[in-house]
């Protein structure tokens, strides 16, 4: 009896340490955030954005980003605590979608002589679906700093004249259009004809717009900055011939698209000798119409020079929305120009029916 009164109080012993250390850690948790705690914004406009950003502190050690001083939308968030002279921020969520350690997100700050959050000692704050640089490239001294929100802060607007559609840029021999589509995907298709030379550039991506800030990423490359002039104008930043980046100012375009390329030809239906014949119309603005056996099918087509390819991004075949990857498949194949400036497309896969399958053609422009 005496050995099971001693046991039980020796649990109760265990159980109440365990209580009070968890209580304390949670204790120092608080009082680590505390120094801290508090709602902070974020103005990126020296650093090439003309975006400000809200930061929220709490004293439990969890932080939060948002669009607005409210914290309404959750454009990253995660936990914070003291290290190395500083605070380390740990990512669990970004743009809606989770993140563990294993993904590697981090930021870090220090807190200055006036108080506020300096990270510079980071590379990259994560905020929505791109990332916001801490020092500026041109200005080292130029730095993200997060300052306390005060009763007298007034917050930017957070309304934006942006709408999606397609823009475009014309000059000389040159025209650009860029399209952006309502899945927050994007085309660029600029074409360059100079006498019996044809030059071609295409770029896929995501943008993100807040305000009069207008982000790129690029399939496989980093966020370029643009800028929302105003409702029909857009300061947009895109591939050049030699490889480097130009900005030129967009108009909303209006009215009908040229046709650019149009061509024609066959192919032979999988597992027989049965010929069909197919054409395709390329636009001005990379979108393009393909007809084979009665069967029409829409979309946009990226073209690439560089490696003599070509990917085509169809039209939803349900809802017909237009965008980048709306389907799981992308059909690709090889393209060229001949002496004379004329395109060709070989292992062009195209829709024949109503049916998803697609059959193998090549086709020369005429």
């Amino acid at each position: 009896m005496i050995r099971k009164t001693l046991i039980l109080a020796l649990s109760c012993l265990l159980a109440f340490s365990a209580f009070a250390c968890a209580d304390k850690n949670e204790g120092e948790k608080q009082n680590e955030g505390a120094a801290v705690a508090g709602d902070y914004y974020l103005d990126l406009t020296e650093l090439g954005m003309k975006l400000t950003i809200y930061l929220r502190l709490k004293e439990n050690g969890e932080f939060i980003f948002s669009n607005t001083p409210a914290f309404e939308v959750d454009k990253s968030s995660g936990t914070y605590q003291s290290a190395e002279g500083g605070y380390l921020m740990v990512y669990s969520s970004v743009n809606g979608q989770p993140k563990t350690a294993a993904d590697g997100l981090t930021s870090k700050f220090t807190v200055n002589d006036a108080g506020e959050l300096d990270f510079s000692v980071c590379e990259r704050v994560h905020y929505g679906s791109a990332g916001a640089k801490t020092v500026s490239e041109e200005d080292s001294s130029i730095k993200l700093i997060g300052k306390r929100i005060t009763e007298n802060y007034n917050a930017a607007s957070t309304e934006t004249q942006f709408t999606k559609g397609v823009y475009s840029f014309v000059e000389g021999g040159r025209s650009i259009f860029a399209s952006f589509f309502g899945n927050d995907t994007y085309l660029i298709f600029a074409v360059e004809k100079e006498a019996e030379k044809t030059a071609v550039i295409s770029e896929v991506g995501r943008y993100g717009v807040s305000t009069t800030s207008l982000a790129l990423t690029p399939q496989g490359g980093d966020r370029i900055a643009c800028e929302v002039v105003d409702e029909k104008t857009l300061d947009i930043s895109f591939p050049e011939s030699g490889g480097e980046r130009g900005t030129h100012r967009f108009a909303k375009h209006e009215g009908a698209i040229e046709a650019l390329f149009t061509l024609a030809g066959d192919g032979k239906r999988t597992g027989t000798d049965e010929s069909f014949e197919a054409s395709l119309i390329i636009f001005a603005d990379g979108s393009f119409e393909s007809e084979a056996c009665g069967f029409i099918e829409k979309g946009v087509i990226a073209l690439d020079m560089e490696t003599g390819s070509f990917k085509i991004y169809p039209d939803h075949p349900e809802t017909g929305e237009r965008g980048i990857s709306l389907v799981g498949t992308v059909p690709s194949g090889k393209l060229s120009f001949d002496e004379n400036g004329m395109l060709s497309l070989a292992e062009l896969r195209i829709r024949t029916s109503s049916e998803l399958f697609r059959e193998k053609c090549d086709l020369n422009e005429k």
